[in-house]
């Protein structure tokens, strides 16, 4: 006799597999780490988000069954990888347009971030649904495990996208039309990806499916270092240019110009640059390369416009001088 009952187990894994999801990308935030009562509120919109799409995909249904588009329906084939995608998409989008009227949402990377965490709520509520429906089928356990397994690159990731537009889009990196045109890129990721999984019900079209999946995978998992790579160069440019240092003070325009003025934005934010960062010189605190404009060290944090070394490094060989010295001790370098 098991020890826990299936319906109860398909829970735990979910919420364990949730669990890993939510600390590998609250983890990504290195300088500013997110406010655990948003994170828990963004999971908590995820949990909610399956509700408007159900009630959307209700009255959807009604139409296209009147409108003789069965094959658009919720559980038909055009369904699960047009019309669904496109709903969960905005669904899960809608909520991450609402965390971004917070002050703390600031950025690509913290859009990435509380999208996967609404996604991740998302995930985790399919999750569970998806496994009590195979139990009927004696494999509820094992399909919510495979689908575990890949949730960091599923959902959390599709929606994760999306918020990387909309925080690039409030300190003013991506135009209004682009943030939502952006929105595109989540449901087609996401639309690929049930159509294959379509293809997996069929005993001829396994082999296509499942190849189709793998692909999706291989090429999830270069999308999410690039963008992961993406964002944390522009949340280090902040860091160093001292934008979390002094981000009460900036003035970030209204949420209304933010997500309904076509022509926002007008320059980025102070802080916020797609140029790339070039380490040209060196901490005096810890002796490590940074960028010729940081303000502040990505690596001990020190404000470079305020520190008086009492100690000079050579810029050569990195040996340590005396404050008065001209001259490396080591290197002979001029100081």
């Amino acid at each position: 006799m098991p020890i826990l009952s299936t319906p109860l187990t398909i829970a735990l894994l979910s919420l364990g597999f949730t669990l890993i999801t939510v600390l590998f990308y609250y983890k990504q935030d290195k300088y500013e780490p997110e406010p655990l009562r948003l994170i828990l509120l963004a999971l908590f919109f995820g949990v909610l988000s399956p509700i408007p799409v159900l009630v959307i995909s209700s009255i959807l249904d009604v139409f296209l069954f009147s409108g003789g588009l069965t094959f658009l329906s919720a559980t038909n084939g055009g369904g699960i990888f047009i019309v669904a995608p496109i709903v969960e998409e905005s669904s899960k989008g809608l909520f991450v347009l609402i965390l971004a009227t917070r002050k703390d949402f600031d950025g690509p990377l913290d859009g990435l971030i509380y999208g996967a965490m609404v996604g991740a709520g998302f995930a985790f509520v399919e999750n569970i649904l998806y496994g009590l429906g195979a139990t009927t089928f004696g494999f509820g356990v094992q399909l919510t495990i495979i689908r575990g397994a890949l949730q960091i690159l599923s959902h959390p990731l599709y929606t994760g996208l999306f918020g990387i537009a909309v925080g690039g889009h409030k300190v003013g990196l991506y135009s209004t039309q682009k943030m939502y045109l952006l929105l595109g890129r989540s449901i087609l990721f996401h639309s690929v990806w049930n159509f294959f999984g379509v293809l997996l019900e069929g005993s001829v079209s396994f082999v296509v499916g499942l190849t189709g999946l793998l692909g999706v995978i291989i090429v999830a998992v270069i999308v999410l270092r690039r963008e992961l790579k993406f964002t944390k160069l522009l949340d280090l440019q902040a860091f160093e240019s001292g934008y979390y240092n002094q981000k009460n003070s900036v003035q970030i325009p209204p949420t209304s110009q933010i997500f309904s003025d076509p022509t926002f934005p007008s320059p980025p934010i102070q802080g916020f640059s797609q140029e790339a960062v070039t380490p040209t010189r060196i901490c005096p605190a810890c002796g490590n390369q940074i960028s010729s404009s940081a303000n502040y060290c990505r690596y001990c944090g020190v404000d470079l416009q305020k520190f008086q070394p009492s100690t000079k490094i050579c810029p050569l060989c990195n040996a340590i001088n005396e404050a008065d010295a001209n001259f490396c001790k080591v290197c002979g370098t001029v100081l």
